[in-house]
């Protein structure tokens, strides 16, 4: 699941649960950045769990996003 590695950069627990899958819910996700590589030569450079980490300390550091 996707969204679990956010837990871990938390200081403070997140209390979560599975729930059945929703009407109009996918059976799967999945990303595939062969199109980017090949278009725009781009590569990923970082894990999930940094990516995860990275959203975690910003939104910390900026609970309500950037001022308008």
């Amino acid at each position: 699941m996707w969204s679990t590695p956010l837990v871990k950069p938390a200081v403070k627990p997140i209390n979560y649960h599975f729930a059945p899958r929703r009407d109009g819910d996918l059976p799967a996700y999945w990303a595939d950045a062969s199109k980017a590589d090949r278009e725009l030569n781009w590569r990923v450079t970082r894990t999930l769990d940094e990516m995860a980490q990275d959203t975690w300390h910003w939104q910390s550091r900026h609970p309500q996003g950037y001022p308008d």
